[in-house]
């Protein structure tokens, strides 16, 4: 395919060939559409919504679809919703033919932003090639532009993960513990979609961010000091985490989010003013596994609590519920460990054998996760 991004040597790696697929039952069209454009795209034509859909959810390097709007056993619309739940990538433009249903059919599309863009049937290549084919070239060029702020989004969370975690000794992978388990929880058992997946996400990435500016040997409680310091420790490095990015636009947003991760659900400790149904949702959740994560880590910040079990570590989540923790959430939590004992055997080597297990979570995929080819 001709290169469609501007030379940028940082897309150039998306456009090889990306794939343009044309759904349409009439074969005359998609035999017309490949005679006028298969020697300049990557076309993948089907006369089976189904089979197109099957395709598309498992083949990274679909780009664009171009669908007719009304096709048996799955419309047009209904292809773009059931693979943008995965695919959000995908740049889909409408066909359709039907004046009178096409402004409602347009309303339906761009308030769930579904669609690039609309093609009014019959297709005139004589007349419209340029403008047909100006579409496709853009819709491939958003495509890149998504693709490449996903990964990058993905490779910072990744590198500040690793820049707290290697500055906290003690609690060594901490916060990418934190964050793929509350991406994997918040997916699975509170059905949060793509969008607030992305947000919790990296909410929980910058949790701790505010660590870098505490002496590693501050963020270990001397078995000593009460309860009051403790606090004080606490709320500097939430309170060093909003100064860090306070004037960093979205940044600073998350890290508010992330802030209220040490407030307790029935306000007996309030760090930023919040308590039970006024603390967000992600911030909860952040909480409760930060503190799962913590109390099993070498050291902890309660110097009442010595390094817990696994199953201890569970108790302790059901006896602090109500009052450090939303006690809904508890429950949904302790039914997800129960779901997976996978994660009991994750916590009993992770730490001992690090390498070993540093690909628990390279088959997951949270949020706007790229699609993986087979």
């Amino acid at each position: 395919m001709a290169n469609q991004t501007n030379n940028n040597p940082l897309m150039q790696e998306f456009n090889q060939n990306l794939e343009v697929v044309y759904v349409d039952d009439e074969e005359q069209n998609t035999f017309v559409f490949n005679r006028q454009f298969g020697d300049k795209y990557n076309l993948k034509l089907f006369h089976k919504p189904l089979e197109a859909h099957d395709y598309i959810k498992n083949n990274e390097k679909v780009a664009v679809v171009i669908t007719d709007q009304s096709m048996p056993n799955m419309s047009g619309l209904e292809l773009a919703n059931n693979v943008w739940v995965t695919c959000p990538y995908i740049q889909f433009i409408m066909i359709t033919g039907n004046p009178e249903n096409d402004d409602q059919l347009m309303y339906k599309s761009l308030k769930g932003r579904k669609f690039y863009d609309f093609i009014s049937k019959p297709l005139n290549f004589e007349k419209n090639f340029n403008e047909y084919d100006n579409i496709i070239r853009n819709c491939i060029h958003q495509f890149c532009l998504n693709t490449l702020k996903h990964r990058y989004n993905e490779g910072m969370a990744i590198l500040i993960s690793r820049l707290v975690d290697e500055h906290d000794e003690y609690n060594h992978s901490h916060v990418s513990n934190v964050s793929n388990f509350c991406c994997w929880f918040a997916q699975e058992a509170l059905n949060f979609n793509n969008e607030e997946i992305e947000v919790l996400k990296l909410a929980a990435v910058l949790h701790d961010i505010g660590k870098v500016q505490v002496s590693p040997k501050n963020l270990v409680a001397d078995r000593g000091l009460n309860t009051n310091m403790i606090q004080n420790i606490l709320n500097k490095h939430t309170q060093n985490g909003l100064a860090l990015t306070s004037d960093i636009p979205y940044f600073n947003q998350l890290v508010e989010l992330g802030a209220y991760h040490h407030n307790w659900h029935d306000g007996s400790h309030l760090f930023h003013g919040k308590k039970g149904e006024d603390i967000p949702l992600a911030a909860k959740i952040i909480a409760i596994w930060n503190h799962f994560d913590i109390v099993q880590s070498t050291k902890t910040y309660d110097p009442d609590n010595s390094t817990k079990n696994y199953q201890e570590a569970i108790e302790d989540l059901k006896a602090k519920s109500g009052t450090q923790f939303d006690p809904e959430l508890v429950t949904s939590m302790v039914n997800f460990l129960n779901n997976h004992p996978e994660i009991a055997k994750f916590y009993k080597n992770q730490r001992n054998n690090p390498k070993e297990w540093a690909s628990f979570f390279q088959d997951k995929q949270w949020g706007y996760g790229l699609r993986k080819a087979g």
